[in-house]
């Protein structure tokens, strides 16, 4: 599959300085696991490994439309435009939840704060 084109969104800083940054639209490919469901309020983080060969965008958590909380993780793997499902469980794994917060630490270890259940 190919790139669709770019939606007429764009952002240009005024300051020489700042990047321009262009929204552009992309497709799964073809390998790819099954999307999300469509959610709000979910937790999301930026998961890069340390020689930045791999970039994940993880999907935590968030309300479905009948407003009943997940508990399921999904990432999407930027350079291979794919979804894969995680399993959350462990003595730890966190309840569902929307409105969460997420962020990565420099060890790549994923931190999940708040949210109401």
């Amino acid at each position: 599959m190919t790139e669709s084109p770019a939606p007429a969104a764009s952002t240009t800083q005024t300051d020489q300085d700042q990047p321009e940054y262009l929204w552009s639209r992309t497709t799964p490919s073809a390998d790819s696991a099954t999307p999300p469901s469509a959610r709000r309020y979910s937790a999301g983080a930026l998961l890069v490994n340390s020689s930045a060969t791999a970039c994940h965008l993880l999907v935590i958590g968030g309300f479905d439309a009948r407003k009943e909380a997940l508990n399921d993780v999904h990432a999407w793997d930027v350079r291979a435009r794919a979804w894969k499902q995680f399993t959350v469980r462990g003595q730890c794994a966190p309840s569902a939840r929307y409105g969460a917060a997420a962020c990565v630490d420099a060890s790549g270890r994923v931190w999940l704060f708040g949210g109401a259940t």
